[in-house]
């Protein structure tokens, strides 16, 4: 258990730095993507004292967020490891951890990537091929259904105006998460993706928000209830 904390705290702390390094590999093949993330991100060398103090202020709310982050990760790798059954415990992890730096990367960049996305479609599947709770068929449906619903939203959203709330890469992972939740697992995740969106940023009044950092707290809330031993 021990262990598994651990290592929910380094994969956490990583997050952060990874996150911004992200926004400078756009647009890359996934194959430099994949090479180029876990590089330890530098600010360039200045001599103007005022910049300098800029960019140590920089490092030290990276490394909080950093800390912070690993904190949020291992208690969500404690929660793996106390709520779901042992066949489900590298799932969770997984399942949590790519939600975390996609959530991280849309929240700086309004950005969900394919990089992210698409493996979760394609770990989703092969989680309910493993684990008959769901099925593949269930998955199949509840992947298919979650396209469906965002195209259809946008569809009626257009007819009214031509801001959608919707981008490319909330289909994709609304897609994965139909795959790893099922249909009605993630009609529940929409319900209370919206309600955390509206909180966030409607509430606030803000005009705009990130929709991936509701969408992936609503998805692993709904990904304990559902699999909780």
């Amino acid at each position: 258990m021990l262990l598994y904390l651990f290592s929910g705290f380094i994969f956490g702390g990583i997050i952060p730095f990874a996150a911004r390094r992200f926004g400078k590999l756009i647009p890359m093949d996934p194959g430099l993507i994949l090479l180029n993330l876990l590089h330890r991100p530098h600010f360039p060398k200045i001599k103007d004292v005022k910049r300098q103090k800029l960019h140590k202020n920089l490092w030290r709310r990276l490394w909080i967020a950093s800390f912070l982050w690993g904190i949020f990760m291992a208690k969500l790798f404690f929660l793996c490891d106390y709520l779901l059954p042992t066949s489900y415990l590298i799932w969770g992890g997984v399942f949590c951890w790519i939600l975390g730096i996609s959530m991280a990367i849309d929240a700086k960049y309004w950005l969900l990537p394919d990089f992210f996305t698409i493996p979760l479609i394609l770990l989703g599947y092969l989680f309910c091929y493993q684990n008959f709770q769901i099925g593949v068929q269930s998955a199949l449906i509840g992947s298919m259904g979650g396209y469906l619903i965002c195209v259809f939203s946008v569809f009626l959203m257009g007819l009214f105006s031509k801001k959608t709330m919707f981008g490319g890469g909330d289909l994709k992972m609304i897609t994965a998460l139909g795959a790893w939740l099922g249909l009605l697992g993630l009609n529940y995740t929409l319900v209370i993706s919206f309600l955390f969106f509206i909180v966030c940023n409607i509430l606030p009044l803000q005009k705009k928000g990130a929709y991936g950092p509701a969408l992936g707290l609503a998805a692993i809330a709904v990904f304990f209830l559902m699999y909780a031993k």
